[in-house]
């Protein structure tokens, strides 16, 4: 509903004012955060991608989990994790920037135009 602007299923639930009110960033250039999310870090590693634009937003959870919003390619990623599992001292995700570079692949798949990349070279397996 926030990538289509307060709309689902053709109907407008949220106000688009109250959506872009909620998403920007609320103190910047000192505080990346907006009302409810995330913005872009100045190093795009630590919860974006390096071609993600200045409007997206999203959240990074402590267990991994990770949502993040471009709407200027009209784009959402979500990655379900368990990075706790087996213990909490497993930190690979961030330390990979795995979740920064599976959006920078989705987001280069958009600007390609594909719908899926066929390969990945952040993805392969170490």
């Amino acid at each position: 509903m926030y990538a289509w602007n307060g709309k689902y299923g053709g109907q407008q639930l949220i106000k688009p004012e109250t959506i872009a009110e909620y998403t920007r960033c609320q103190f910047c250039p000192d505080n990346r955060r907006a009302l409810g999310f995330d913005r872009p870090a100045a190093n795009p590693s630590v919860n974006s991608a390096k071609n993600a634009s200045q409007s997206s937003y999203g959240h990074t959870g402590y267990t991994g989990t990770y949502f993040w919003v471009d709407p200027q390619y009209d784009l959402m990623v979500i990655f379900l994790s368990n990075r706790v599992n087996p213990t909490r001292n497993n930190n690979k995700i961030s330390d990979l920037s795995v979740r920064s570079h599976l959006l920078q692949v989705a987001i280069e798949a958009v600007q390609q135009g594909k719908s899926t990349p066929t390969e990945s070279p952040v993805l392969k397996e170490n």
